[in-house]
């Protein structure tokens, strides 16, 4: 502020109102096999619609995926989902490819736009160096049209397409690609077609383009556009068998494909007009397939790069990888509707979830190792091998330490996964599993010992699906209804519904093997329902993190805590920094322990703990030390008979 040199009156704003800022608590987060989507790309899901517009509808390769998801959706406003897919096989779409040579003529018609039109093209029905358009279904070679021996027609794949979801509207968006050839025939088209005085002028020019006949101001019918699949956009030629004679020429059509300042300049270059559901350009691009080339404002050019996580409509791929997309030869698309095609392509036929074990471990390091840029607080398990369980683990334990994983033992220690019979001796199956097989040691990850019988709506079946969707609902259900702190188990709080049984149902016995194990058992009581019967974690240590709700009361205080402490970066470490300090926490901790989740606390924060040495290392040191509320877990009751004429003062006195 600049000092006054007449009188002046100023004023200044200082804000020492800091809080506690809200922290998450109930978001998830899963790596999930799905049949469509965008492959790894992090989606928000706030709903089970959401579930099945994006990512499509189970089906008997991902439904324990599937149903993990949607139950905890049901509880949950937040679910943070990456789709993976077999990393050798590229998603269900739009293929566009060169074909090998020498394999025949072939004649497009403008009706060649619907997928069970184009599918079917026979073997013979291939143009050399003709740009292709392949559809692929729900399952099958992505990579290129078959002919009748199973042989890849495509010499090399050029451009892949495939709808980022959600709707039905899908089946109705469409792309367009004009290479720099096309575009300067396209704009020649629009001139001559504007000179023409009549119809049999425009006649003539519409025949010459459309067929390539060779006019006196070109030697070859290369030319026009003959070559090119953009003709059947923008000319009909005139139904003869109906006595028609006239061509018609869709000038709205060649107006979108011309109306660029500045078309495509070079070979590598093109435009990528997207069609939206109302059959209107949805956006436009100017790009080029080199990953490196800049435009004259500095911007990168690579068509995936402008497109991808920018467009609503649609993603977009060059070649089966960014360095091999440089040099490939841009080749043009009629307007072509991607029909839905965003289906799977890389697991249907049975191989197993555990191929995609590299993609799922990859996913979820790339996706959710880093706290500071995703904020989640339940990390799900829909029983993946042993390998991905320890590595969630891990992620919770070492690498976020803001979360819990929640764990499901696999269905192959409780039910005979042929015949879906009950194994022998599930108990100790179960127990060996977690103190031998998967082997872990944790506070930040829990392990429930159970499977649902579920029905699938929509394969009208009941299924097996594993319980940690269901209890990580729970959670989530605990957080809304009452606090972190509080135990997601119980008649309370832990009861499961939509829920037609269970694998294993545990008596007391049993339970006291599953719990003793740090495994959570799940009950089937009678006209009481299913009940989460246990909230241990995985620490094998006896002390207050071996409960579910310290560990989560101890989460959400941590988050919220250091949240509120950065504010505190670069400022003076003095008395009176000390002293917001404590005054910002104290009033947090009181509110936790007003509502029952801590029996009493203490805040140090002052020169017993911010000593000269540690204040010259610039360090700010505060200690919260906490008596975190326990649940009741063993209730024992006594009862008493006494005499008729017993003072029950003098009973309750002697039993003290």
């Amino acid at each position: 502020m600049p000092a006054n040199l007449s009188p002046n009156v100023d004023f200044r704003e200082k804000d020492v109102s800091q809080v506690i800022p809200s922290v998450t608590s109930a978001v998830g987060g899963i790596v999930m096999h799905s049949v469509k989507g965008p492959v790894n790309t992090k989606i928000l899901l706030t709903n089970p619609k959401d579930l099945e517009t994006f990512l499509g509808r189970p089906n008997d390769t991902n439904y324990t995926h599937w149903f993990t998801a949607e139950a905890f959706l049901k509880q949950s406003n937040q679910l943070w989902t990456v789709r993976v897919e077999d990393d050798t096989k590229k998603v269900a779409g739009l293929t566009v490819g060169l074909s090998a040579t020498g394999l025949g003529d072939i004649i497009l018609t403008e009706e060649t736009t619907k997928l069970t039109e184009i599918f079917p093209l026979a073997y013979n029905d291939i143009k050399q160096n003709e740009a292709k358009i392949n559809y692929t279904l729900a399952a099958g070679n992505i990579s290129g049209q078959l002919d009748g021996n199973a042989n890849d027609l495509f010499t090399q794949d050029v451009y892949h397409f495939y709808a980022v979801g959600p709707g039905k509207f899908y089946e109705a968006v469409a792309v367009s690609v004009i290479n720099k050839t096309d575009f300067v025939l396209l704009l020649d088209l629009k001139t001559e077609l504007a000179q023409a005085g009549n119809q049999d002028e425009i006649d003539v020019i519409a025949d010459r383009f459309y067929n390539g006949s060779v006019a006196t101001t070109a030697t070859s019918a290369v030319d026009y556009l003959s070559n090119s699949l953009l003709k059947y956009d923008i000319i009909t030629p005139p139904n003869t068998s109906a006595g028609a004679t006239d061509w018609f020429i869709n000038y709205s059509t060649l107006n979108i494909y011309t109306n660029f300042e500045h078309g495509p300049d070079e070979a590598d270059e093109a435009v990528l007009i997207v069609w939206d559901e109302f059959g209107e350009p949805n956006s436009t691009y100017i790009f080029s397939n080199n990953p490196s080339k800049r435009d004259g404002n500095g911007k990168l050019m690579f068509g995936p790069h402008q497109v991808n996580g920018n467009d609503r409509l649609i993603y977009f791929f060059i070649g089966d990888t960014e360095d091999g997309a440089s040099g490939i030869a841009n080749v043009s698309i009629r307007k072509t509707f991607l029909g839905g095609a965003d289906a799977l392509t890389g697991d249907t036929a049975g191989t197993g979830l555990g191929d995609l074990t590299g993609e799922i471990l990859k996913a979820w390091q790339e996706h959710f190792t880093n706290n500071e840029e995703l904020e989640v607080d339940i990390l799900l398990d829909p029983d993946y091998n042993d390998a991905i369980k320890r590595y969630i683990d891990q992620i919770a334990r070492e690498i976020r330490r803001d979360c819990i994983a929640v764990l499901n033992v696999p269905l192959e220690y409780m039910l005979n996964t042929t015949n879906k019979r009950p194994i022998s001796s599930p108990y100790t199956a179960m127990k060996n599993y977690v103190a031998n097989t998967l082997n872990v040691n944790s506070s930040y990850s829990a392990i429930y010992g159970n499977y649902f019988k579920i029905f699938d709506r929509f394969a009208e079946k009941e299924r097996w699906v594993p319980v940690s969707g269901f209890c990580a609902a729970v959670m989530a259900f605990t957080d809304f209804n009452d606090a972190q702190w509080f135990a997601p188990a119980g008649l309370n709080r832990g009861i499961i519904s939509n829920v037609i049984d269970v694998a294993v149902n545990p008596n007391k016995g049993q339970r006291d093997v599953l719990y003793y194990n740090r495994i959570n058992p799940i009950v089937k009581f009678q006209g009481e329902g299913i009940v989460i019967w246990g909230q241990k974690t995985l620490q094998s240590k006896a002390s207050a993190f071996d409960r579910i709700n310290v560990r989560r009361l101890f989460l959400h205080l941590e988050k919220s805590v250091v949240k509120m402490a950065r504010n505190f970066m670069f400022e003076f470490n003095d008395d009176f920094s000390r002293s917001r300090f404590r005054g910002v926490i104290s009033p947090f901790l009181a509110d936790v322990k007003a509502r029952r989740g801590v029996i009493d606390y203490l805040v140090v924060c002052d020169e017993s703990n911010n000593t000269s040495e540690r204040i010259d290392l610039n360090e700010f040191h505060c200690e919260i030390l906490l008596k975190p509320t326990r649940v009741a877990e063993y209730i024992k009751l006594t009862f008493t008979a006494v005499g008729t004429g017993v003072n029950f003062d003098e009973v309750v006195e002697r039993s003290s």
